[in-house]
C-alpha cells in the first residue's frame, strides 16, 4: 500500500471515532471485557499517543528489525509466555490514561490531531523503536490502523452506535495485516477456513488488545 493510502487509512480510522467519544452518558458502563467505556477509550487513545511519542523520540540506529506482522507476532509470543503480566500491563496503562473521563473526548481530538500531524511530517521511512522491535513508520501505522478499526468497533458496540463502521480503507489495511500475521504464525490455512466460514473464527484469530 502506498504511503498516501496508508496515511489515509490511519487518519480516517482515527477521525471516524470522533462521534463515538461524544456518545457516552456514563463512562463507567461496560466497554470490553473488564474494561469500562472510559478505559476502552483510554486504551484506544494510546494508539495515537504511542504514535506521537515514538515519532518524536530519537531516530533508532540501524534498519528496521520487524514488519507490522512481526510486531504483533512478538507481542503474541510475549503474551503467551506471560499472559497475566501482559494483561495487567495493558490494563494498567489503559486505566492510568483515563484521568478525568469528562475530558476524554477533548483529549481524544487533541491526540488525534497531533498524531496525524507528526506522522505526516515524518514520512514513511522514519524509523520508530517499540518494545517489539524497530519498524519504519510505513509499517508501524498499519498496527495503529488495526487498533483503531478494531477498538472503534468495540466502542461502537459498547455505546450502542449500531450504524458505525470503520472506513473501508482502514478495514482493508487491517484485514491484510491479520492475514499476514496468520501466515507468519503458520495459521494461514486455518485463517482462510475461518474467513470462509468453515471453522469458528475464535479457534484461529489471535487475541489483540
Amino acid at each position: 500500500m502506498a504511503w498516501t493510502r496508508r496515511l489515509e487509512a490511519f487518519r480516517s480510522a482515527a477521525e471516524a471515532i470522533d462521534p463515538l467519544v461524544d456518545t457516552p452518558t456514563d463512562w463507567s458502563t461496560p466497554g470490553l471485557g473488564t474494561w469500562t467505556v472510559a478505559e476502552l477509550l483510554a486504551h484506544t487513545l494510546r494508539a495515537l499517543q504511542t504514535t506521537h511519542d515514538y515519532v518524536m523520540a530519537p531516530q533508532p540506529a540501524g534498519p528496521p528489525t520487524v514488519t507490522a506482522a512481526g510486531y504483533y507476532d512478538a507481542y503474541l509470543t510475549w503474551r503467551a509466555d506471560d499472559p497475566e503480566s501482559a494483561d495487567a500491563l495493558v490494563a494498567g496503562r489503559s486505566q492510568g490514561m483515563v484521568g478525568d473521563p469528562d475530558d476524554l473526548a477533548d483529549r481524544w481530538r487533541r491526540a488525534r490531531g497531533t498524531a496525524v500531524s507528526v506522522v505526516t511530517d515524518a514520512g514513511p521511512d522514519r524509523g520508530v523503536e517499540t518494545p517489539f522491535g524497530v519498524l519504519n513508520l510505513h509499517e508501524y501505522l498499519r498496527t495503529r490502523t488495526l487498533e483503531l478499526a478494531v477498538h472503534g468497533l468495540d466502542l461502537a458496540r459498547a455505546v450502542g452506535a449500531d450504524g458505525w463502521h470503520p472506513p473501508r480503507v482502514a478495514v482493508a489495511d487491517a484485514i491484510a495485516l491479520l492475514g499476514e500475521l496468520a501466515v507468519l504464525r503458520a495459521d494461514g490455512d486455518q485463517f482462510l477456513l475461518a474467513m470462509t466460514g468453515r471453522v469458528p473464527p475464535d479457534e484461529v484469530l489471535p487475541i489483540l488488545r
